[in-house]
């Protein structure tokens, strides 16, 4: 095996540099064309002392350039809503089409809406951006629709959402009435893939909705096809204070699972074992794509696809190559994304229990194979603290929450999660394939979703289950992370050391 040293290679590195680039440019101001030739002029040096060992540094400072370049290009856009006087509290009129799948709530619907024209006066100006729609009036609406909408632009009241729709460059809102008009136009230009899909998350909605309970159906609509429209606020608050908020988000325990159950199929019907990993790759886009492609469901798919691709060219695969490729990635297309809350969370997350979890197995290699039940608590355990180390300051620092319990609701809850998901897959298969059986699956799929709360809930009435924090600074998580990284190191340092003198 490679040492700790060895796994540290020139991706992660560059990585590092490139999110650095990022954040830079976001708090200060620099000329587009400034950075673009001093980009131009790195990228020469390099290509003329590329076999030079200060090489490596020329390669961190161009990520570190390539960041902030790619940052500031998004900011650029002509003809953007963002740069465009639009008239506040009067009527306006936009053609475009559904960009997202449509959220369907209570009292509204909800979309994200790419815009293509304005319309002032029966005539179309060309005009780009992203506006998120609401409408109130009752209607049918589908991924890929055109449409011309009628209604009034608002910005969003609180600055924390105002934020949040910012980073994924939607300034406004714009709100459709039962006064406004909509025009319903050809559908065009769209994915048939994409627009597949997104009929087949139509339909496992529809099926969580008629075959289960309502509190069911919310809880594993948002767990299986990320929609958290319908999920009430005190299922949410009690997650959330437990420290398992996370399993109502897609993320990698998800694509983990859709994996192995894919794999597992596909062995019983011998497939071979080339194209069943080239069918299970595929697999898991398609399940990216249903569940909304966030952030963590991105960096979990590349990394499996990584992964799968890996055992494909019987090459050994490096897991930090492969988490760094899936930020570069993520980042290159929509580098705004390095300051939403689910991607820190979900990359730290990973990285800790990469970094951590090795070291903790470390401490019982004595116990470790003696027993599979054994095996399986010390992994558990493993994983629940390097999650709850990683990412700890941040859930301070955002929610303003501390749950000392989280660490063993973890333990508790995530193998649990595993039986709730492959139940509510059983359910969907069941209800395609075998409608008759798929009623006696439901009342299965029902108990288990009810006890995945209720274990939850549990542990929340447990006394002293989690604290009310003060909101942290930056500058005491930088710190936190600092000593984190240096006591990992450290420790990593001496068992090589011990290694090496054994």
């Amino acid at each position: 095996m490679c040492s700790f040293k060895e796994r540290f290679l020139f991706l992660p590195g560059f990585c590092v540099s490139f999110c650095l680039g990022i954040c830079w440019i976001n708090y200060f101001r620099v000329s587009f064309t400034f950075l673009y030739i001093t980009t131009l002029f790195i990228l020469i040096l390099i290509l003329i002392f590329i076999n030079r060992p200060f090489s490596i540094l020329l390669l961190y400072l161009l990520g570190f350039l390539l960041g902030s370049l790619i940052f500031l290009n998004s900011q650029i856009q002509p003809n953007h809503l963002k740069n465009l006087k639009l008239p506040k509290n009067n009527k306006v009129r936009f053609k475009g089409y559904i960009c997202s799948f449509p959220k369907i709530g209570k009292e509204n619907v909800e979309f994200i809406f790419q815009v293509r024209a304005m319309l002032d006066k029966d005539k179309f100006y060309p005009t780009t951006g992203k506006l998120l729609v609401k409408v109130t009036l009752k209607d049918n609406f589908f991924y890929g629709e055109e449409l011309i909408l009628e209604g009034k632009l608002v910005y969003p009241f609180y600055n924390y959402y105002r934020n949040y729709l910012k980073r994924r460059q939607i300034f406004n809102i714009l709100k459709v009435t039962r006064n406004n008009r909509i025009i319903h136009l050809e559908r065009r230009g769209i994915s048939f893939l994409k627009y597949s899909i997104y009929r087949l998350r139509e339909k496992i909605r529809i099926i969580f909705l008629s075959k289960l309970s309502n509190f069911s159906s919310c809880l594993l609509n948002a767990i299986i096809i990320g929609d958290r429209s319908g999920t009430l606020f005190n299922i949410k608050d009690v997650f959330l204070k437990t420290g398992t908020i996370h399993i109502l988000a897609i993320s990698g325990l998800h694509i983990g699972i859709v994996g192995f159950i894919a794999l597992l199929i596909l062995k019983i019907l011998r497939i071979p074992r080339k194209i069943r990993y080239i069918l299970v790759i595929f697999i898991l886009i398609i399940y990216c794509i249903l569940t909304g492609a966030s952030p963590s469901v991105l960096r979990a798919t590349i990394m499996g696809i990584v992964i799968l691709g890996g055992y494909l060219l019987k090459r050994e695969v490096n897991i930090f190559n492969s988490l760094a490729l899936s930020c570069i990635l993520i980042l290159f297309f929509s580098p705004q994304q390095l300051f939403e809350i689910s991607f820190q969370l979900s990359f730290l997350t990973v990285l800790a229990i990469v970094l951590i979890s090795p070291l903790i197995r470390s401490f019982f290699s004595g116990i470790i194979y003696k027993n599979f039940f054994i095996r399986f608590l010390i992994l558990s355990f493993s994983v629940s603290v390097s999650s709850f180390l990683g990412i700890f300051p941040l859930v301070i620092y955002y929610f303003r929450i501390f749950s000392p319990f989280s660490i063993l609701a973890n333990m508790i809850v995530v193998p649990y999660m595993s039986v709730v998901v492959g139940s509510s897959f059983t359910l969907i298969i069941s209800s395609f394939l075998f409608p008759l059986v798929s009623d006696y699956i439901a009342k299965a799929t029902d108990l288990l979703t009810v006890g995945l709360f209720k274990i939850n809930y549990l542990i929340f009435k447990v006394p002293f289950s989690y604290f009310k924090m003060v909101k942290i600074s930056i500058f005491f998580i930088l710190i936190y992370y600092s000593i984190l990284l240096s006591m990992i190191l450290i420790i990593n340092f001496i068992k090589t050391a011990r290694h090496s003198i054994n």
